[in-house]
């Protein structure tokens, strides 16, 4: 997330897009009623999970939600109780560690060298699927890690392409009949043109070549190594295992005003849709029951 653009755009389009919805909490009256409850503990603590001096609001709760989700396929709310009040606090999933077999036993918190133990009604777990565990997601980037490491390199090798003024790798070549060359004059030469010629203060310099000296490239340009068809590569494969339409994040080949605005109608079905159930459920079932009156509420996000 942090280093790789194309996995950043992707996570955050899910964070704000599912942060900048409202959760809101309702009673069911019958199979075709419901009424909305405002002013409901659970509906409170959403609005407010942390007291006004820890500066947590709903949207950043939920941002950072998803993008603890997005990058790791696991996000944790820790229950606070204080007195007769509930917080919720998020924990950063790298300082996070679940422990049992077939269900979460016990999870364990490591800051700074502190580790504390919670147990699993302590903690809101919020997780994927994952082939090879029942107790804690897989993370997306773990499918994509050798797409993002070649996305990686070549980012490497384009970033000390242009610290050297984009100066073309190559080789110089020196003519049969030329006189013998000492490794100390060899070594001379070569610090002194790229003292001349390398770095970007001088780009653009014409080198001068003697002896009957020749400059032959051996660099592939950006075309040759289809380095923008990779970049581009690498955004679609991050949006699809993401399962985000292209044109959401840029890649708009074959976009038309019709189709991009029926993607934007069906947005919170097909892309959103299953993470905003998957949060509903664990609300539902994870921190609905610490409050008395729960009986018939759920919650729902506003998808209007």
């Amino acid at each position: 997330y942090r280093l790789q653009p194309n996995v950043r755009t992707c996570v955050d389009f899910l964070a704000r897009n599912v942060a900048q919805l409202g959760l809101h909490v309702f009673r069911r009256v019958s199979d075709t009623d419901r009424a909305r409850l405002r002013d409901h503990d659970l509906a409170q603590r959403l609005r407010e999970p942390l007291p006004a001096r820890a500066k947590m609001t709903r949207y950043r709760l939920f941002l950072t939600l998803m993008g603890d989700l997005g990058v790791y396929f696991n996000a944790y709310w820790l229950k606070v109780r204080q007195e007769d009040r509930l917080f919720l606090l998020p924990l950063p999933p790298m300082y996070v560690t679940v422990h049992g077999g077939l269900v979460p036993a016990r999870y364990e918190l490591t800051v700074g060298g502190k580790r504390w133990d919670f147990d699993p009604e302590d903690v809101v777990h919020f997780r994927g699927y994952n082939p090879e565990s029942a107790i804690f997601g897989l993370s997306p980037l773990e499918t994509l890690r050798r797409v993002l490491a070649e996305e990686h390199a070549a980012g490497e090798y384009r970033e000390n392409f242009w610290k050297n003024a984009a100066r073309q790798n190559g080789v110089i070549t020196r003519p049969l009949a030329a006189p013998d060359w000492s490794p100390t004059a060899r070594e001379r030469f070569k610090a002194e043109f790229e003292e001349l010629y390398a770095g970007a203060e001088n780009s653009g310099k014409t080198a001068v070549l003697e002896e009957g000296m020749e400059f032959e490239p051996t660099a592939f340009n950006a075309q040759e190594s289809e380095y923008l068809a990779g970049r581009k590569l690498t955004r679609e494969e991050c949006a699809r295992a993401y399962h985000i339409p292209l044109p959401m994040v840029g890649i708009l080949d074959h976009a038309t005003f019709s189709n991009i605005k029926e993607q934007h109608k069906h947005l919170y079905q097909d892309s959103l849709g299953p993470w905003l159930s998957m949060i509903q459920d664990d609300i539902a079932l994870q921190l609905l029951p610490e409050f008395e009156d729960a009986g018939g509420v759920y919650v729902e996000f506003n998808i209007e």
